[in-house]
């Protein structure tokens, strides 16, 4: 069965609905009140931020677009600067607006005032009256233009004027002629304007009111004969109704885990309702599916929305612990609105072991969610080692996320927290004991108030006393094995000798900053192939700048580890990266046409130079290749096509997609 909603749900977004109704701005100012003012008794707002959404109506199609589905909007507006920012927020989020302009009414938008947790005051702009015969022709005509090419149809009644008799009995009648269920958000006072749809969902003060029957069956039962129409009626923590013609009632639980807010969840209903309807859903499951978006948007403070992921992980019963930063930034702001307090650590978690868990453990004591951020692998090789990780990051991330003191993971590129703390202002900013005074980004902690905590780490289980017990033990191992073979010779491996400026990227002088580093065409492919091939991959350059003074070692490791992310991203491993720091002036052996930083892989690396190859856009790679006895390729990428010699090179190539054919 889950699988069937999961393949719904995961189709919401091949959907096209209709939404016509009543549509509005909704503006809300944030703020915290400290006085109160001196010239009348009310409180004084000091204004932190304001937000502006679509209301009515326009939340209505925002959930529908949420889900990633195409979502058409009709709807009446004044000629007003409102009419402008709601048309500008219904495009940001990609909606396509059908709003008709109606100089007589005002459009309407209202703006909530709230002082911490608070609402102070609501200032409503609207028009409500009906609008005339020319506007409701309009509408009509619009909904005929579009309702061939969607999948369902809602009527969102806010009681402002837009939806009439007349008006919701065609839309009705059009929406029979062209085989598409409509779904009506109604309004009480409008019951008679609903006749024949296929659906309406009142909650429980709505559909009392429309009939006066206290009993919730009788009433529902009572609505679906009267209206010929289903019904579903929402009860909030009750859960909902249905009440399906012909059929038996089939009550929902609610499925809500905690209700912070249970504005705007109707709107999530409907627009739940409408997709699964869409996708070709029974009416027991699109309520199903409906019932679950309710449980999720309830536990969210304001007017929220749902997305796919979300619906999908709540039927299924899963909790994605792993996510992407932005992700949990917005996470952490609802739950600092419920009043939760969010602790985050952060570290690279190579070898989770015992100590690790029991870090852990004591963290999340200090606070109600515990989210925990794990270094890449780029990073770590930057500011450990280049032969660490041990283990990927994306295994890393799921053995912590495994753990039960741990709400939420997320993998991040810097070498510091600065850039994490901006982002999620935890409440505690936890680290292990041995980072005490050592912590560069406390202060952006302590300046908004958060509180920095040090918790003493078990000194006993360390993974780097783990990896060195395992040095140890392999140490003692390659003795005993190195006694039985004896002379028996390691096998040697083969090699490919990169370049990097001209080869790898772009060369257009010193590449010394991030941002300027530029892939050249080909470069992941052509490696790929090599690497697939059984060939280590090293990386062998000359870096004079460094010796020149015009950029330091800790720049060109910057550089270094934006190429990382590149050959990581494609599946590549980068065994080593050799470079010469030397300026021109000074005497060393490693420097290219020199071969010094071959042989010295060589060693390290266990290779057959013989077998190798060097693979660069100058004359002095080629020589170098050449002097270390590699097989040697000019690529024409960089200095390539000036440099290109005599035949000096074994062979001259395009790129490295061309030099992987003649390798392989």
């Amino acid at each position: 069965m889950n699988e069937n909603f999961t393949a719904l749900i995961e189709n919401f977004k091949h959907k096209v609905i209709l939404v016509i109704g009543d549509v509005g701005l909704d503006k809300y100012i944030h703020g915290s009140v400290e006085r109160v003012s001196p010239e009348a008794p009310v409180p004084v707002l000091h204004v932190k931020s304001e937000k502006i959404m679509p209301g009515l109506g326009g939340n209505t199609a925002a959930n529908i677009a949420s889900f990633g589905a195409l979502v058409y909007l009709i709807g009446v507006s004044g000629n007003d600067p409102a009419a402008e920012s709601l048309r500008r927020e219904l495009e940001a989020i990609g909606i396509k607006s059908h709003l008709i302009q109606d100089t007589s009414r005002k459009t309407i938008h209202k703006t909530r005032i709230v002082g911490g947790k608070q609402q102070i005051a609501r200032v409503d702009y609207e028009s409500a009256e009906e609008i005339g015969r020319e506007i409701e022709q309009k509408i009509l005509n619009e909904a005929r233009f579009l309702i061939r090419g969607v999948d369902a149809v809602v009527i969102s009644d806010y009681g402002k004027g837009v939806i009439t008799k007349d008006l919701a009995s065609s839309v009705i009648a059009l929406c029979k002629e062209n085989g598409k269920k409509v779904i009506i958000d109604p309004k009480p006072q409008h019951r008679e304007f609903y006749k024949g749809a296929f659906l309406i969902t009142p909650n429980d003060k709505e559909s009392f009111e429309m009939l006066q029957v206290k009993d919730v069956s009788e009433r529902g039962l009572k609505l679906s004969r009267e209206l010929e129409t289903n019904v579903l009626i929402t009860l909030g923590e009750k859960g909902m109704v249905l009440f399906e013609q012909g059929k038996e009632k089939i009550e929902l639980p609610t499925l809500a885990k905690e209700v912070f807010d249970v504005s705007g969840a109707g709107d999530t209903v409907v627009a739940a309702l409408a997709l699964a309807l869409g996708s070709g859903a029974s009416l027991p499951e699109a309520c199903i599916i409906a019932n679950h978006a309710a449980g999720i948007v309830v536990g969210k403070i304001g007017t929220a929305q749902v997305t796919e992921r979300e619906l999908v992980d709540e039927i299924n019963k899963k909790k994605r612990k792993i996510l992407q930063r932005g992700e949990i930034e917005g996470i952490v702001a609802q739950l600092k609105q419920k009043g939760k307090k969010v602790g985050f650590t952060s570290g690279s978690f190579d070898l989770v072991h015992a100590g690790h868990v029991d870090y852990l453990e004591k963290a999340k004591e200090f606070c109600d969610i515990l989210i925990v951020g794990v270094n890449s692998d780029a990073s770590i090789k930057q500011y450990k080692s280049p032969d660490r990780p041990i283990v990927p990051e994306k295994w890393r991330a799921r053995l912590i996320a495994s753990l039960q003191s741990v709400d939420y993971v997320f993998v991040f590129d810097e070498t510091n927290n600065s850039t994490n703390i901006t982002l999620l202002e935890p409440d505690f900013y936890i680290k292990a004991g041995d980072w005490e005074g050592k912590m560069t980004s406390a202060p952006l902690v302590e300046k908004y108030g958060g509180r920095v905590v040090n918790i003493p780490i078990t000194e006993e289980i360390k993974t780097t006393h783990i990896i060195n017990k395992i040095k140890e033990i392999m140490k003692k191992e390659e003795l005993q094995g190195a006694e039985m073979e004896q002379d028996m010779p390691r096998e040697k491996q083969r090699a490919i000798f990169l370049d990097r400026d001209g080869v790898i990227n772009e060369d257009f002088g010193y590449v010394s900053e991030p941002e300027k580093f530029k892939l050249l065409p080909g470069v992941l492919e052509g490696v790929k192939q090599m690497q697939d091939a059984g060939y280590k991959i090293a990386v062998v350059t000359n870096q004079t700048g460094i010796g020149m003074g015009y950029y330091t070692k800790e720049d060109f490791y910057k550089v270094n580890l934006e190429m990382f992310k590149h050959f990581s991203t494609a599946g590549i491993k980068i065994d080593k990266i050799y470079f010469c720091p030397h300026s021109l002036s000074e005497k060393c052996e490693c420097r290219k046409p020199k071969a010094g930083l071959l042989k010295r892989a060589e060693k390290e690396l266990n290779l057959d130079l013989k077998k190798s190859w060097m693979i660069g856009d100058k004359a002095t790679d080629v020589q170098a290749g050449k002097t270390a006895g590699c097989r040697t390729i000019l690529v024409a990428t960089g200095h390539g096509l000036k440099e290109r010699s005599d035949g000096g090179e074994d062979f001259f190539v395009a790129d490295l997609i061309e030099a992987s054919k003649i390798i392989q």
